[in-house]
């Protein structure tokens, strides 16, 4: 086969690879389609506003900042007796002070207190949000000693100054019957019935509830809609500690910020300020429980003190009376010395004893919370301090992980085992104690050994008088050292002061609410109104595998690119004929003149044989072949048209002739071809139809009866063009490219898929056709696609403005620019 291109097989590299993505595809989809980035964020801006101002809750934050002393004042010097001892050492203060107030153990507390069991609400325009007691016009007193039902929400309208209405608004019947004081549920479901009125200040009681609405601080407009629903104390423990932060302002600062984030102001600072209150309240208290127990300790000691020294003082004034005794002087009152001073170095000893015999009971049953202060009641016991401290460390981290684990995990035995070795520590050094206490205690019995025995060496009187006169000194002596010990325990516990101090209580300076942050979600929203459009351009892009322009087709085939024509928006089959000036005709005018490059070397006859062919029906084949004959008949040259599409036959209508007899007839015999060949209304321009469908149009296509048409034809006529059928279809298409000079294969903006273009380039890449060229038909400006190549651009599009009649109406001035770019009916008509 004689062609002008070299063997494509050797001479070309192949482009024709298939890619899913190409970034200058993608860029004008984006551009072309602005309109739905416009409408994605006209509604995104929309929902965001909602959202911002009627969906989401407003949520506040309260702040408090507060100090921790390192020293204590005041108190007994057991540990220290700061909050270094109470809370674990120093070293650990600030981090066990915020797990303390991050605790739901606090917040359970914190919630009773603040009867945050009560949760007020106000109706708004389109929803209802939750509000606090100081913001509400009304406050509700719960009797907490009364069964309560909670879980249903009851609505308050102010009748008038005295009265109010009562409405449920929740299911009665959905609630749970409750017990504040004992915090447990008696029951569910019970069947309950509201008063419909009530009047301010008066108790409304039933079996199953008594509350009283007081008048808030808030003025009660008869128009406003509030409600209130009783909840039990471990949601309301839940609503306390939700939210809350404790940080230190620096790293080792004993300065700390509390934060508390909640649907109102006024709750938050309500929550802050009294769950510092209470943390001082309970630090306070645990400085002073061993005082305390101290106090008591020494209380029982000074009863059983008093009843001896009573009795004996009793029994010394009677013998003194009695007998005539008072005093002894020389050896006797030597031996009366030592034995009253002896006695009272036991009894001192035996106290010591009986107190570590109490401690290590304590120990045992209730930890360091049953602990006393051994400073006060006269002992001191080296690492006995240190070892307390730190099973006191060791219960708080347990009261701590029982808030987070169960009974019986693995967290919660360690720790168990933990203070069960640290008990024992203590236990041993009790033991050690008590030990050496004992060996003194026996060295005291044994020097009053030694005077006993002396003293009974005394006449019975004088003896007798010795024993109670002994009795009652060393009983005095003693009730007054309690006595001592008990003021001291009082004055530990009147100086004591907390280690916590407020610096800044939490304020209500109308804040502004922090949520929900208005930009970010307006942000937000924009972003997702850009994101979502694009993903689904993407989408759109990587599935979509058809023709988009002239870089796709250059991109993706060695084949010849020939020409661009623009859309045909008349609808006007034979364009070229009927507006000569169109953008549309001069683009055939150019693939006229590009002709010649595709045309067989080899043949050096001016007369050529066109074949215009494409992949499948649609793709503008025929309007292509009419407009192409058209135009070259338009030059002086004598044309023919050949309808060789024989199973679908159309250029009869376009033209306005007759299809009863064409091709099929003269390949088949019927007819002779003057019978077939028509005049059309073009000059110089004859046509042969395609006549009626025959029932085997390939083996007709193949016979030689039409090597003998072609060959009689090119002796009349300078152009033969041949409109064959759909190469993707049938193969009559390849079997009759032999016949032509020069191939035209059409493709269509946005129809033709690339699969196709990839099927005939590999045929032209093999060597398989020649002498071919490509035409885009139906382009369509929808952004920058093809820009910078191809032939014929921009026919028609206002860049030739006053050349082609198109350009009548064209305004090139900014504002038309502007007014194209806006046009919503150019935009849908694209679609």
């Amino acid at each position: 086969m004689d062609h002008n291109q070299p063997s494509h097989s050797t001479n070309l590299k192949k482009k024709n690879s298939l890619l899913f993505f190409e970034i200058d595809r993608f860029i004008p989809r984006l551009l072309r389609n602005w309109v739905i980035y416009l409408l994605s964020l006209i509604f995104a801006i929309f929902i965001a506003y909602f959202i911002n101002n009627y969906y989401l809750d407003r949520m506040y934050q309260g702040d408090a900042t507060f100090n921790v002393s390192s020293k204590s004042q005041g108190g007994s010097d057991f540990g220290g007796n700061s909050i270094n001892f109470i809370w674990g050492g120093s070293g650990g203060k600030t981090d066990i002070l915020t797990k303390v107030l991050e605790s739901r153990t606090h917040a359970f507390d914190v919630a009773k207190r603040i009867e945050a069991y009560v949760a007020y609400m106000e109706e708004g325009t389109l929803k209802k949000s939750n509000s606090h007691r100081d913001a509400s016009p009304f406050i509700v007193k719960v009797d907490t000693t009364h069964n309560q039902i909670v879980g249903v929400e009851l609505e308050i309208r102010k009748i008038d100054n005295t009265t109010f209405e009562i409405k449920p608004i929740s299911n009665p019947s959905s609630n749970l019957l409750y017990n504040y004081t004992m915090d447990t549920i008696l029951g569910k479901s019970i069947p309950v019935k509201f008063p419909s009125k009530g009047k301010f200040s008066e108790w409304i009681t039933s079996d199953h509830y008594r509350f009283q609405i007081l008048e808030g601080k808030k003025f009660f407009n008869p128009e406003d809609k509030y409600s209130f629903v009783l909840t039990n104390l471990d949601r309301a423990a839940s609503r306390v500690q939700s939210g809350i932060q404790v940080n230190a302002l620096g790293k080792g600062s004993s300065i700390l910020s509390i934060s508390k984030v909640s649907y109102s102001q006024e709750e938050a600072i309500d929550v802050i300020n009294n769950s510092l209150e209470l943390l001082k309240e309970k630090e306070l208290n645990e400085k002073n429980q061993m005082a305390i127990n101290t106090l008591k300790y020494i209380g029982q000691q000074i009863g059983i003190a008093k009843a001896k020294v009573d009795s004996a003082s009793i029994e010394y004034q009677n013998l003194q009376k009695r007998e005539n005794i008072y005093d002894f002087g020389g050896e006797k009152g030597d031996i009366l010395g030592n034995l009253k001073s002896l006695e009272l170095e036991k009894a001192t000893m035996q106290d010591k004893i009986n107190t570590l015999n109490s401690v290590s009971n304590n120990i045992y049953q209730s930890g360091t919370k049953g602990m006393i202060d051994l400073q006060i009641v006269g002992l001191s016991e080296g690492n006995f301090v240190s070892e307390v401290s730190n099973l006191r460390s060791l219960e708080q981290q347990r009261d701590e992980l029982k808030l987070l684990y169960k009974s019986g995990t693995r967290e919660i035995s360690e720790i168990e085992a933990r203070i069960a070795d640290s008990k024992s520590a203590i236990q041993g050094m009790i033991n050690t104690s008590k030990n050496r206490l004992n060996k003194e205690l026996g060295d005291i019995n044994t020097k009053i050994g030694h005077y006993n025995s002396r003293a009974y060496q005394l006449p019975e009187q004088e003896k007798k008088f010795l024993d109670v006169a002994r009795g009652y000194e060393v009983n005095d002596v003693l009730y007054n050292q309690l006595l001592s010990q008990y003021s001291q325990a009082e004055l530990s516990i009147a100086s004591t002061v907390s280690d916590v101090n407020i610096i800044d209580k939490a304020k209500n300076l109308g804040q502004a609410p922090i949520s929900p942050n208005k930009r970010a979600n307006m942000l937000t929203a924009i972003l997702i109104a850009l994101i979502i459009p694009t993903i689904y351009l993407l989408l759109r892009e990587i599935f979509d595998t058809k023709i988009k322009g002239i870089p796709d087709i250059v991109k993706l085939t060695n084949i010849p690119f020939i020409g661009t024509i623009g859309n045909n928006s008349d609808n006007n089959p034979l364009v070229v004929l009927e507006r000569p000036k169109s953008g549309i005709s001069e683009a055939f005018r150019a693939i006229r003149s590009n002709l010649q490059f595709l045309y067989k070397k080899s043949n050096k006859d001016p007369k050529k044989t066109i074949l215009i062919t494409s992949s499948v029906g649609g793709e503008g084949k025929t309007f292509v072949s009419m407009n192409m004959s058209t135009i070259l008949a338009a030059s002086g040259k004598k044309t023919i048209l050949i309808g060789m599409d024989l199973r679908k036959p159309k250029i009869f209508d376009e033209f306005e002739l007759s299809n009863k007899k064409g091709l099929s007839n003269y390949l088949s015999g019927n007819s002779t071809k003057e019978e077939v060949i028509q005049n059309s209304k073009v000059p110089n321009l004859d046509v042969i139809t395609g006549g009626p469908i025959p029932p085997n149009p390939s083996e007709l296509l193949l016979s030689e009866n039409l090597n003998e048409l072609i060959n009689s034809l090119k002796a009349e006529y300078d152009y033969i063009v041949l409109d064959t059928p759909p190469v993707s279809l049938v193969a009559d298409a390849y079997d009759l490219m032999h016949f032509a000079d020069a191939t035209l294969y059409v493709t269509r903006f946005d129809y033709t898929y690339r699969g196709f273009v990839k099927r005939i380039s590999d045929k032209y890449d093999e060597g398989e056709v020649s002498n071919i060229g490509i035409i885009l038909n139906d382009f369509q400006v929808k952004g920058s696609y093809g820009y910078g190549y191809g032939y014929g651009y921009g026919y028609g599009y206002g860049y030739g403005y006053g050349y082609f009649e198109e350009d009548a109406n064209y305004d090139p001035s900014v504002i038309g620019r502007i007014k194209r770019m806006i046009d919503i009916r150019t935009y849908f008509k694209k679609r």
